[in-house]
């Protein structure tokens, strides 16, 4: 019998979610904890940004309501970065008026749910954008 013990390789899905409502972030975080995700949590853009280069994620969740630099800004700044551009972007936003969802997406988000998010929802695109 081996003394060694191989740490097997986790198969957890990494999400960043940019959101500045504390609330808002909380459940999606604890809610897609659950679920078994791991997930990092910023409260703005340029920070959210930095960590995307910083770190692999499989998704980014990015609230398009946000100080300083808006989310669809956001979007737009990380599909031009080589080094971030491919990650799997779901933009959240409050705003539901028609037009909306084609403004996320034309920015260059892969998927768009509004407030207040449907957990369900939120999961079933989650499992999408990291398979």
């Amino acid at each position: 019998m081996s003394i060694f013990r191989w740490k097997k390789k986790s198969n957890k899905k990494s999400i960043l979610i940019v959101e500045d409502n504390e609330m808002n972030m909380e459940v999606m975080r604890d809610f897609l904890v659950s679920k078994g995700f791991l997930i990092d949590t910023a409260e703005e853009a340029t920070t959210g940004i930095a960590m995307l280069k910083a770190k692999k994620y499989d998704a980014v969740i990015m609230d398009i309501q946000l100080p300083e630099l808006d989310g669809i800004e956001a979007i737009k700044i990380i599909r031009k970065d080589p080094s971030i551009k491919d990650i799997s972007i779901l933009a959240v936003t409050a705003l539901a008026m028609l037009g909306d969802r084609d403004k996320c997406l034309e920015a260059g988000a892969d998927d768009y749910i509004s407030k207040p998010v449907s957990l369900v929802g939120l999961f079933e695109i989650m499992l999408r954008l990291t398979e």
